[in-house]
């Protein structure tokens, strides 16, 4: 979980308190800084209304300023209302005026949240009616940051080349950490020969077809390209095709020269039914055990010329 100020936020300031937004204009501020949820707040501040020799910018129905009014959070948009409003075929976004919202040191609060919901990926930071901030509950920005070396990963040139036809998405151009963060893997993508294509979102609408993976910086990019290509009624993005890349550095971390789905489907051609099983851990005794234990039924169960023909993947696997 990390805490965001409010520049980095995607917000529509409106004259006056809104019951939808037209979709020109929400379409504008995802592609300006994509997001998974679009913060509503009138225009204005308190300097407004304070500046001296010249008319106030907000005023009261009784023609009176209101500088109570100016600069507060009154609604968000998230994919929900978006898909309501694709659904509904509305020619507007509709603005939910129900939402939880938390105080800017409400660190544990947020974090309690986040782990009882594992839908809610962001929790504005309001302070007297304002927005100041968010709780996101995605990080991994901070890791892209410090990753700056891939030599731990002596395949990661082969892996690459295995994604097939890339999309690089462009980060949101008001985003000069992200932006940079993409000219790097751009850099190495090209140094690994990969197929790649560097492309804008709003170039993505009925592309999709024309990429094996679709890459996106971090979680906000990919959730914000999500919720900005729902309206578009041609458009399908699957999650098989669509990573972070935090998400790539975690396959490419573990992958291996050998082609795990190869050596199974040799076991299929056999006759042998192939059961997998996945285990995070990997040091407690609990795990050596059954390793162990695998690797010696594997031994017993198999004849000698598929164990010849397998040997190469055995240590792989156990």
């Amino acid at each position: 979980m990390i805490k965001l100020k409010k520049e980095y936020l995607t917000i529509i300031e409106t004259a006056t308190e809104q019951d939808h937004v037209s979709r020109d204009i929400f379409l504008s501020a995802l592609l300006e800084k994509p997001s998974n949820i679009v913060y509503l707040e009138t225009s204005g501040s308190e300097l407004d209304c304070e500046s001296s020799g010249s008319e106030p910018d907000c005023e009261s129905s009784a023609g009176e300023p209101d500088c109570e009014s100016s600069g507060k959070l009154y609604g968000i948009i998230t994919y929900g209302d978006v898909k309501k409003a694709v659904e509904s075929d509305m020619p507007y976004i509709p603005v939910n005026r129900n939402f939880t919202s938390l105080g800017p040191d409400s660190y544990m609060q947020a974090r309690r949240y986040f782990n009882e919901d594992s839908i809610l990926s962001e929790i504005p930071i309001v302070e007297n009616g304002m927005l100041i901030g968010e709780y996101d509950r995605f990080d991994t920005i901070l890791f892209l940051e410090r990753m700056r070396d891939w030599k731990y990963n002596r395949y990661a040139g082969q892996f690459l080349l295995g994604l097939g036809r890339i999309a690089l998405v462009r980060p949101g151009k008001d985003r000069p950490s992200k932006q940079k963060i993409f000219d790097d893997w751009a850099d190495r993508l090209t140094g690994y020969g990969a197929d790649f294509s560097p492309v804008d979102l709003a170039d993505l609408a009925g592309s999709e077809k024309n990429y094996d993976k679709i890459l996106f910086v971090d979680d906000t990019e990919l959730r914000g390209a999500k919720l900005f290509l729902e309206l578009f009624d041609d458009y399908i993005m699957t999650f098989d095709v669509t990573q972070t890349y935090y998400e790539v550095c975690e396959k490419m971390g573990g992958t291996k020269i050998i082609d795990y789905e190869e050596s199974l489907d040799f076991y299929r051609r056999q006759g042998v039914k192939v059961l997998t099983l996945t285990l995070n851990d990997t040091g407690s005794d609990y795990i050596k055990r059954i390793r162990r234990e695998c690797a010696e039924r594997y031994s017993d169960v198999s004849d000698n010329s598929l164990n010849k023909q397998m040997k190469q993947y055995d240590r792989e696997f156990f």
